[in-house]
């Protein structure tokens, strides 16, 4: 995963997130609906997509 440390890293990068320093959204491509979750993860495994996200709505 490139040197990220999960348990180090996401609280880190959460806190970006939620203070406004780090903008997400822009790393979204694509969205799934939580039925296609594996239409997503084929499409990141092609290169389809870069950033898919599963939406529980």
């Amino acid at each position: 995963m490139n040197g990220v440390q999960g348990l180090r890293d996401h609280p880190r990068f959460a806190r970006l997130v939620q203070t406004g320093q780090f903008d997400a959204r822009a790393l979204v491509t694509a969205t799934y609906p939580l039925d296609r979750t594996m239409d997503a993860v084929r499409a990141v495994g092609e290169r389809t997509t870069i950033g898919a996200v599963v939406v529980f709505s």
